[in-house]
Parts: structure tokens; C-alpha cells; sequence
């Protein structure tokens, strides 16, 4: 059995083995078994500036170096596991994961308010090889299934995308600060809880899978910014995915969501992609995002559950 050591995440060395981790995973099982893609990586540990990448990874590597697996954490009770499937003990490697990261959670837990409960996110029921290493670890599925994930093949005719006339879909104008603080402020208008700055996005588009032509926005006739979203590209998978995606509640419902889809699929098809995938929630709030992935195109791959243990 192969021996493990871990340590916290450092620099953008460690970025780049879990995104080749994470690359080789959905390669060897397929898109739709619901691994993480290289955008969950990048956007889990530099969305804003809150974030402490140092703490919020942690990486498990063998004798020789090589990085067999890594913890996302979200205390005090939360982590996610992603590991390399396409290496030998995988069972093994999952079990040594999850028990140092009950230890460091329940152990780093304040004083007046301990772990009860364990959660491992964002368990994908089409990799039922993690469900059967969480079951032999004791974990089960909560019921709650918060996210799923939606896979369109790119392989075929896009439709262009339809505006109105004098409205556009462009990348953002790094150049224009006036821009860049509106693209945040759209974002905290659409996620309200946001700690996205300035400043966090300046940090997440000097990361080397940034790449400035597909950080689309839709812009009205009046020069407003109406949708936006990051789409990260994966050159070894030849797949895409759109995270995060967002429009404003004034302009929903008017065709620049899905314009901006349908360009940005329409830029992958012609750097050569052949997939692309997008995650959102599942509550009742999200519904009209599901439908408007479903109208570009995306068809539902796999539901996302919260797995726990007392």
C-alpha cells in the first residue's frame, strides 16, 4: 500500500499539480463522473481575497512526490476529497484523507462549539467508487443533494447568439477600471453574500488558467453590464467550464444570459474544445437558471450530495 505524507498548499507549483490532478481524474472516468474541473480548483481557492489558499487546501502526496489526492476544507464541519483515480489505491488514499481531515476539524474546532457531525460536499452520484470508500469510512447520504452539474457536447452546431440590437457579448476590458468595478459590483448584486473585490479579482486573473477572451460579459445598448462569467479551459480534457455565471435581476429574462453562453461555447468550439460544464443549485430560488442552461443546450449529468457521519 502506498504510504502518504500531507502538508498545506504553498504556491502556484501546488496549484498546478491539482489541476493536472484533477485533469487526470476526468480523464480516466469520464466527464460525467462528476470530479472537479480545473475552475473549481482555481475559483475554491482564489474567489476573494478572504480566502487563505494556505489553509483552505491541503495536499496528500506519496514517497516519490507525487500528488495522489487533496482536501478542500470548509470548517467547521465541511471538506470536499478529490484524488487521482487514475493511480493504484485509491480506497487506501481516500481513507488517509478523510480521517486527517476528521482529526483537523474536530481538533481545530472552537471550545463552545464542536463538531457533531462530519459533511463531505459535493459527492457526485455517478462516482459510486468514493460512495463506496465513504460508506466503509461510515458516512451516508444526508438527503440534501445542493448542487448539479450539466454537460453540453460541443461537437456539433451552436446557434448564434441573439441581442438586441446595439447590445453585444465581448470579454471584459481589463484595461478599464471603470469596468472592472462594475463587473464586481455585478457580481455581489448576484451573489449577495460575496467577498469578491477589486482587488480578489485582479489576484484570480493573474492565476495561469485565466485567459482574458473567455471572462465574457453581455453589454446592453446603454453600455451596461448585463451577464458575466469565467469560462476555464482545459486543453488536456478538450472541455470547459462556465463558473461563475451571473446576471443581473434587471436584465433577466431578455436573451444576454444565454447570448453570452452560446459565444462562449461558440470560442471554445473554435479553440477545439468538445465539452462543456456547468454546476448550479438545485432549491427552488435556482429554477430559471436550470431552465436557461437547459435552453443553451446543457443537459443534466449528476446531482451533487452532502454525504455525513455523527
Amino acid at each position: 500500500m502506498v504510504r502518504l505524507s500531507n502538508r498545506p498548499f504553498r504556491d502556484d507549483n501546488d496549484l498546478a499539480a491539482m489541476l493536472t490532478l484533477v485533469s487526470a481524474a476526468a480523464s480516466h472516468d469520464g466527464l460525467d463522473a462528476g470530479h472537479l474541473y480545473r475552475g473549481d480548483v482555481v475559483w475554491s481557492l482564489y474567489q476573494h481575497l478572504a480566502i487563505d489558499p494556505t489553509t483552505r487546501a491541503r495536499l496528500f502526496e506519496d514517497d516519490a512526490g507525487t500528488l495522489r489526492g487533496f482536501v478542500l476544507l470548509y470548517p467547521p464541519q465541511g471538506f470536499i476529497v478529490e484524488v487521482n483515480t487514475a493511480l493504484p489505491d485509491v480506497d487506501a488514499t481516500i481513507a488517509e484523507m478523510v480521517r486527517w481531515t476528521e482529526a483537523h476539524l474536530t481538533s481545530t474546532a472552537p471550545a463552545d462549539t464542536p463538531v457533531t457531525t462530519l459533511e463531505v460536499e459535493e459527492i457526485p452520484t455517478t462516482n459510486p467508487g468514493l460512495a463506496t470508500a465513504l460508506t466503509a469510512l461510515g458516512y451516508r447520504p444526508s438527503g440534501e443533494a445542493p448542487f448539479q452539474l450539466n454537460h453540453r457536447d460541443l461537437r456539433g452546431e451552436i446557434e448564434e447568439p441573439v441581442l438586441p440590437e446595439g447590445a453585444e457579448v465581448r470579454q471584459v476590458d481589463v484595461d478599464d477600471v471603470a469596468e472592472l468595478e462594475a463587473r464586481v459590483a455585478l457580481h455581489r448584486e448576484v451573489w449577495e453574500s460575496s467577498k469578491f473585490s477589486l482587488e480578489g479579482y485582479e489576484r484570480l486573473r493573474t492565476k495561469p488558467v485565466y485567459r482574458p477572451d473567455l471572462d465574457l460579459v453581455a453589454v446592453t445598448p446603454e453600455g451596461e453590464l448585463a451577464s458575466y462569467c469565467i469560462v476555464w479551459w482545459d486543453p488536456e480534457l478538450r472541455a470547459a467550464e462556465f463558473e461563475p455565471v451571473g446576471t443581473s435581476t434587471r436584465f433577466r429574462r431578455q436573451g444576454y444570459a444565454k447570448a453570452m453562453l452560446l459565444e462562449g461555447m461558440r470560442r471554445l468550439q473554435a479553440i477545439g474544445a468538445t465539452d462543456a460544464v456547468v454546476a448550479c443549485e438545485t432549491n427552488e430560488k435556482r429554477a430559471p437558471s436550470r431552465r436557461l442552461y437547459a435552453s443553451a443546450g446543457f443537459r443534466f449529468v449528476t446531482l451533487c450530495e452532502t454525504w455525513t457521519r455523527p
